[in-house]
């Protein structure tokens, strides 16, 4: 089987279809060879950097099986609990969004329905996505607790486990919540997990829920840094109201995101340079303020402006 192109790497037509129409023809390195062990249903401990097209490398084996059949395609119709087949768990939201809209573009034109659910919004429009009974489910570890607890989703039929960026998770205090989870699903399933590093208590987690894994690795060389230009330049204090706005005007930047001191929302804006710069930016362009602690709606709102 020849990895080097999506044509061979055994991908369904109509998966191949979805991913040509998002603008690749060659696999990164990760998904060469992340795809066809998934797509055999072996467990599989990933080690892979974000920018390196892992999303990739776990969803069009998963949409490929479900495409073939070897995935149910979850419970349509009836009523209670959605029971997915497949579970994809993110540390962050921004993380299951961004899993969610790939989802959508590798799965256009199967009829494979998918859902994703994370903190900080309300529940009534997730709840609405669970009850069209999804094969598919993106989610973070808190709202997926909340969830399965009103009794909106049931574990029992996933035959697919995801465990994304498990180094976040390790690091934002999710792991007694993934093992909670893992214990819920109802009988074996085909479990991978992948992370940017492998930290003890990570390898730990892969010996508990992985048996006899498939360990692949991503090269460096596919993150896309290569068209990206880089430079420093050192401006005074002072001067920093006035460069900032003629920057941006004198390099025709279309599009730009201008990133300020990480500190509380209340300084950041109060900063007097930051203020009128973005004054004096405002006055030939125009954007979104966002920090850290804003509410979901601002973040898909700038994205949507931005976009």
């Amino acid at each position: 089987m020849n990895s080097r192109t999506f044509d061979g790497l055994g991908l369904s037509s109509r998966i191949r279809s979805a991913v040509s129409q998002q603008g690749y023809t060659v696999p990164t390195d990760i998904q060469a060879k992340a795809i066809p062990p998934m797509r055999e249903g072996r467990d599989l401990l990933a080690v892979a950097q974000t920018g390196t097209g892992k999303t990739a490398a776990f969803l069009l084996p998963i949409f490929d099986r479900i495409e073939r059949k070897e995935i149910a395609r979850g419970n349509p119709g009836g009523s209670g609990a959605a029971k997915p087949s497949v579970l994809v768990l993110a540390p962050t939201r921004e993380l299951a969004a961004q899993i969610g809209e790939s989802a959508e573009a590798y799965s256009r034109g199967t009829g494979i329905r998918h859902a994703v659910v994370f903190g900080g919004v309300n529940k009534a429009g997730q709840i609405t996505q669970l009850r069209r009974r999804p094969t598919v489910l993106v989610a973070t570890p808190g709202r997926l607790l909340d969830l399965i607890g009103e009794r909106y989703i049931s574990l029992d039929a996933i035959e697919v486990f995801v465990l994304d960026e498990g180094d976040r998770m390790l690091d934002m205090g999710f792991i007694p919540d993934v093992r909670r989870i893992a214990g819920m699903i109802g009988g074996r399933c085909q479990t991978a997990l992948f992370s940017a590093t492998m930290p003890t208590p990570i390898e730990t987690l892969a010996r508990e829920l992985l048996v006899d894994p498939m360990r692949v690795s991503g090269t460096q060389a596919d993150v896309a840094i290569d068209r990206i230009h880089q430079e420093v330049l050192h401006i005074p204090q002072s001067e920093k109201t006035a460069y900032l706005p003629s920057l941006i005007r004198d390099r025709g930047m279309y599009k730009a995101i201008v990133f300020t001191e990480p500190n509380t929302k209340r300084r950041v804006w109060r900063s007097n340079w930051t203020k009128k710069a973005c004054l004096r930016i405002r006055s030939t362009a125009t954007g979104p303020r966002i920090s850290g602690d804003a509410p979901w709606t601002d973040f898909i709102r700038a994205e949507y402006r931005f976009s």
